[in-house]
């Protein structure tokens, strides 16, 4: 019966090892513990990078940052207790940005549960609202086959996935199998540009593009970059976008009222989420609410904007057919007012941004820079 229940866990936790490489996961961060053992064993068969992070709260943000850095789910793994807990503010993180997280945490099997046994507390419905689904399984009580397409389906396509697994003791197995999944293949379906936005976009002479965070995946499917640059139409962007594409650099200059007067578009496509910039938002709220249509590509059907919108569109959509006729001068505006914001000499005296500008001489093309919230993201910006 040991043997049985060893190896028991051992096809469960292949099996959510197996369904999490078939989503397209090649990451996992392991806090290790007793009880999460058949997982860790799981995943020492494979060829995912495993990294090790003893404390939870930290492994849960270097997932959040690996799942915002391309867009894989990735797997976090704990033992049981309130070692899952400490998952808490990272479920919050990626269930607003929308991802991938898969936190699984172990669990001790039900007759340990309401008997004070240590190492056990009500793991199920911890996350409450920042969970996007989540599965709850005993591993020797279910079929592994059964499990991974459980897990399979529960799955989405953005925001965090819980799996509580209870694992009955013996936890060491002799032989850990392997269970394939096959690979779950969804891509995003692009829908033709909906009518009222590619009607504001024909009459428009002074349309514009704005990347907020995350846009990448949203615009260049649907061939908006090509199409704003037949038409010529100024695109600006985030410095979240994920896009080398647009202008940027342009909070300072949104903040002056003669600019953002003279600036003001008739049509704007914001593609992703709400922009780092709250000088960039406010101006584009402020367009919105002077009738300016605003038009939210967005990743989760928010509209992503500083005040209410029923001008959301769900991407990924391709770009309209009919090019707009742009004012002469009007995308050059832009692009002037954009270098000469970026040859700006600094105060000499030191200050955040002088950071950033060393950061973007010094480093080589590709390499990756983490950026704390608030101040520090919009100094990058």
């Amino acid at each position: 019966m040991s043997n049985g229940v060893a190896s028991a866990n051992a096809a469960a936790a292949a099996a959510v090892v197996g369904a999490f490489r078939a989503a397209g996961g090649t990451r996992a961060v392991v806090s290790p513990g007793s009880r999460s053992t058949p997982l860790v064993q799981a995943l020492a068969g494979t060829d995912l990078d495993v990294r090790v992070v003893l404390d939870e709260r930290t492994a849960a943000f270097i997932a959040v940052g690996a799942a915002r850095s391309d867009g894989r789910p990735v797997l976090l793994v704990c033992t049981s207790g309130s070692a899952g807990a400490h998952y808490g503010p990272a479920a919050a993180e990626a269930i607003e940005a929308g991802l991938p997280l898969w936190l699984v945490t172990a669990d001790r099997p039900p007759e340990l549960h309401g008997i004070g046994a240590p190492q056990t507390t009500r793991q199920h419905d911890w996350y409450g609202g920042n969970i996007a689904r989540i599965v709850v399984a005993a591993a020797d009580e279910v079929d592994p086959t059964e499990l991974a397409g459980r897990v399979t389906a529960a799955a989405p396509d953005a925001g965090p996935l819980h799996l509580n697994i209870g694992f009955r003791e013996p936890l060491v197995a002799d032989r850990v199998p392997r269970i394939d999944v096959a690979p779950v293949l969804r891509p995003a379906a692009i829908q033709p540009c909906p009518t009222p936005p590619a009607e504001d976009l024909d009459r428009a002479a002074r349309p514009l593009i704005v990347l907020g965070p995350e846009a990448e995946g949203l615009w260049l499917p649907g061939g908006w970059e090509r199409w704003a640059q037949e038409a010529d139409v100024p695109v600006v962007a985030d410095v979240l976008a994920g896009t080398a594409a647009g202008l940027r650099g342009l909070d300072g200059m949104l903040r002056d009222e003669a600019l953002r007067e003279a600036l003001q578009p008739d049509v704007v496509m914001q593609f992703g989420r709400l922009p780092t910039s709250k000088a960039l938002g406010q101006w584009l709220a402020r367009c919105e609410a002077e009738g300016v249509p605003v038009w939210h590509v967005s990743p989760d059907q928010r509209p992503h904007a500083w005040r209410p919108s029923d001008r959301v569109v769900t991407g990924p959509i391709a770009a309209p057919d009919v090019a707009p006729q742009s004012t002469p001068g009007w995308t050059a505006t832009w692009q002037a007012l954009a270098t000469a914001v970026s040859g700006i000499t600094l105060d000499p005296g030191f200050w955040e941004a002088h950071i950033w500008r060393a950061l973007a001489q010094a480093l080589p093309d590709g390499a990756t820079v983490l950026a704390g919230s608030s101040m520090a993201v919009r100094d990058a910006d």
